[in-house]
C-alpha cells in the first residue's frame, strides 16, 4: 500500500501564515489562498487512481498555531474540496515526532518544504522537497542524501508533484 504525507505549512499554504496573533494578521487567514494547484492536485492524488484516500497532512507547527491552521483549512473548505477526512490531519511538535508519526502511518511518499525534515526520513524512498521559490536548491531537480545515497526530488510547484507521482506510485 502506498501512503502520502504532506506538510501543510509551506507546501499547501504560505509558511508564515499560521503565526497570526493580532486581529489584522488573523484576517490574512481568510484572504490567503492555498498555493496554486495544491487543492486540485491533492484531490487527484487522494483519488482512486493514486493513493486511494491514503493521504495525511502531518504538520510540525507549534501548538499555538494549530487553531489558526484549522481555521484556515475550514475557510478553504479544504477537506470537502480534496475528499480527505478531517482526522487525517496530524500536528507534531518537532521533526523527531514527525518521523515517528510517518513511520507509524507507514508513509511511503512525503512532500515537505524543509530539506532537513526530509533528510531525517532517510528510510523513505520517495521524498519530495517542495521548493517553489528556488530558495533551497535553485538549479537542481534532485538532491542526493549523503547519509543513504537516496534521492530527494525537488518540486517547484504542484504540477511537478503530479508529474513525479504519476511515475512513483505503482
Amino acid at each position: 500500500m502506498t501512503t502520502l504525507g504532506i506538510e501543510l505549512s509551506g507546501a499547501i499554504s504560505e509558511s508564515p501564515l499560521f503565526k497570526s496573533s493580532s486581529d489584522k494578521e488573523r484576517r490574512n487567514l481568510y484572504t490567503s489562498a492555498p498555493l496554486p494547484g495544491s487543492i486540485e492536485a491533492i484531490a487527484w492524488l487522494a483519488g482512486p487512481y493514486m493513493f486511494k484516500r491514503e493521504v495525511w497532512l502531518i504538520s510540525s507547527l507549534p501548538e499555538n498555531q494549530h487553531a489558526n491552521a484549522r481555521l484556515w483549512l475550514a475557510h478553504q473548505n479544504f477537506f470537502n474540496r480534496t475528499g480527505l477526512e478531517r482526522w487525517r490531519l496530524k500536528f507534531v511538535a518537532n521533526d523527531a515526532e514527525k518521523l515517528r508519526v510517518v513511520r507509524s502511518l507507514k508513509i511511503t511518499h512525503f512532500i515537505d518544504p524543509r530539506l532537513d525534515a526530509l533528510v531525517g526520513m532517510s528510510a523513505m524512498q520517495h521524498r519530495c522537497l517542495f521548493d517553489q521559490t528556488g530558495r533551497e536548491e535553485p538549479k537542481l531537480d534532485r538532491i542526493r542524501d549523503t547519509a543513504t545515497g537516496a534521492t530527494i526530488r525537488v518540486m517547484r510547484d504542484w504540477d511537478d508533484v503530479l508529474r513525479y507521482m504519476m511515475h512513483a506510485v505503482p
